[in-house]
Order: structure tokens, then sequence, then C-alpha cells
């Protein structure tokens, strides 16, 4: 039997899947803090990336098991019969509102946020650009 290769994968709106996405343990999360960080980086990068290709404003625990939620591409794996739970989208949410790449929304609660695939000051800069040329 020839070992599994982990390969990209090209999803029905056109986001390329790295091939990380393919391994069974990317997601399991990791108990050693060195592995466990690269592991949050690689989602973290993935969550965002995803988010700018479809236009993704917000991410929810729910969306973990929300059958037509926009997310499912990412927070599943069918193929390798792998999703993330509604605890681990929680915990990769607090991982982004601590690096400043989400804002919960609403407020005092950690189960649903903003993502900021641009952060606030890029959006700001985006604006301000299309104002200067668009109107001057």
């Amino acid at each position: 039997m020839e070992p599994y290769k982990f390969q990209t994968h090209q999803t029905e709106t056109g986001f390329t899947l790295p091939s990380v996405h393919a391994c069974p343990a990317f997601f399991c999360f990791q108990p050693f803090p060195a592995s466990r960080a690269d592991q949050d980086a690689l989602w973290t990068r993935l969550i965002l990336s995803y988010a700018r290709h479809r236009r993704l404003f917000t991410l929810s625990a729910d969306d973990a098991e929300r059958q037509n939620s926009e997310w499912l591409d990412v927070l599943t794996n069918d193929r390798i019969n792998r999703r993330l739970t509604k605890a681990q989208v929680t915990t990769l949410l607090q991982t982004l509102v601590s690096q400043n790449q989400a804002a919960y929304e609403p407020p005092k609660q950690d189960s649903a946020a903003l993502i900021y695939w641009r952060k606030p000051e890029e959006w700001a800069e985006t604006l301000h650009s299309w104002v200067s040329t668009t109107f001057i």
C-alpha cells in the first residue's frame, strides 16, 4: 500500500486548501507548546485567507456544527473524516482576538467574532485611497 500523500485541495469556490488541511493531526490540537503554536499559526493563516477569499466577516463556534455554514470547507475535511469541534473553534477565536485579528461580536462573549482579514487600519487606508482617487 502506498502511503497517503498530503495534497492541496481546491474547494467549489476556488479556494485552495493547504496540504496540511489533509493531515488528520491538524484537526487535533497538539499538546506540546511549540507544536501548538505552529498549529495555531497555520489555523490563523487559513481562517484569515479563507475569510478574505469568501469575503466573510464573522466566525462563530456554531459554524463547526452548522450544516449550511459558509465555513464548512475550512472547519471540516470529509475526505479524511475530520472536523473541528465548537470548543476548538472557540479556542481559535481566542487566538485570533489575542492577536488583534478578530474582535468578539457581540462583546462580552467568546463564541463569535468579527474576523479582520484586513485590520481596521488597513480598511481605513483602503477607504482613504478610494475616496482620494474617486472624489479628487
